[in-house]
């Protein structure tokens, strides 16, 4: 999508996550794992963005790397991780993905609120969604409910500082 980057050698960051499947408890797996790339981020904000907000906000990627968990009960958790070039290309794509959420949250229903300092959640009758931005990374945890997106978001927190329950 950027032939100058190709053309300067710049490589997408490299982002790992561990299977949290087993973390996560009796008879969870992990369904799928792999990156999502500059495009499919655009793809996916353009649902409810316009086509330039959504290429401007997914713009500055970096690279990244997603879990997407099943549970015995048909749950479902998605786990992302976002590297940006630079911290005012995450904050870009946060302000953009408020933008998305709040016009997702009109449509359904919910409620939205801020988490900390740099976080977000949206509570939705059929999923809940919590963004966090840390320079130039983004955190985004979609589950089926509050509860399930809480340990996402604490499965990570424990691989990032190498604790595990």
């Amino acid at each position: 999508m950027h032939p100058d980057k190709y053309f300067a050698g710049e490589e997408p960051h490299r982002t790992t996550m561990p299977n949290f499947a087993d973390q996560m408890g009796k008879g969870w797996e992990e369904v799928g794992a792999n990156t999502l790339g500059e495009f499919l981020l655009r793809t996916y904000l353009e649902q409810h963005l316009d086509d330039n907000e959504a290429a401007k906000a997914a713009a500055g990627w970096g690279g990244d790397r997603y879990s997407l968990l099943s549970g015995p009960a048909a749950e479902r958790l998605l786990i992302v991780q976002i590297r940006w070039d630079s911290v005012e290309d995450s904050g870009e794509f946060f302000e953009s993905y408020k933008t998305f959420a709040g016009i997702k949250r009109q449509e359904v229903g919910g409620t939205s609120e801020s988490v900390g300092e740099s976080g977000r959640r949206w509570v939705m009758p059929d999923e809940t969604v919590f963004l966090g931005q840390i320079g130039p990374a983004i955190l985004l945890v979609v589950g089926d409910d509050e509860k399930l997106v809480a340990m996402g978001i604490q499965l990570v927190l424990d691989a990032l500082t190498g604790t595990t329950p």
